[in-house]
């Protein structure tokens, strides 16, 4: 009555999820724009790894195709993060069959790995760029053209828990 202030009402409604919706939408809607227009493997594989960082980040990543007809896969980019700069890393191989890793991934699905920073290389990892230090999140997805596996996304954190399931 005497015109002092005693609350304030207000709503809040939380719009993460709407934003991030709308991040993950225009990310692979530039995707599909700029994978059409690339002309070679290598300028995919760059595009791809452009757009994981756009959503996920990473600290190291790379692209291989898969020839299912010839059971190869095959390197086209492997970029880690060495004295602080993102740096294309020699391949590690040039073509091989699968690992049991790759496989797996190929016939389910998406894979998470998280691991303590101070974990050995497993043995069926195979290295590239700063071997020194192993990741402590890595993100494995199949790359498909349809229904059909061609090739596989890594993308790596040297931070702990960096992605998640949702990831």
């Amino acid at each position: 009555e005497d015109g002092k202030v005693v609350g304030v009402q207000g709503i809040a409604r939380d719009i993460s999820e709407r934003k991030r919706a709308g991040i993950r939408n225009a990310a692979f809607s530039s995707l599909g724009q700029k994978l059409s227009s690339a002309g070679t493997p290598e300028a995919a594989a760059r595009v791809v790894v452009e757009v994981a960082d756009s959503l996920l980040g990473w600290d190291s990543a790379s692209v291989d195709l898969y020839l299912a007809e010839v059971d190869r896969v095959f390197t086209v980019l492997n970029i880690d993060l060495i004295d602080g700069r993102r740096t294309v890393a020699p391949p590690a191989y040039v073509d091989r069959a699968p690992t049991p890793m790759a496989r797996r991934i190929f016939e389910k699905g998406a894979e998470l790995i998280l691991r303590s920073p101070d974990t050995r290389m497993p043995p069926h990892v195979i290295p590239f760029g700063d071997t020194a230090r192993p990741s402590a999140s890595l993100l494995y997805v199949p790359v498909r053209n349809g229904t059909r596996v061609i090739g596989l996304l890594t993308i790596q954190s040297y931070t702990s828990y960096a992605y998640d399931e949702e990831d």
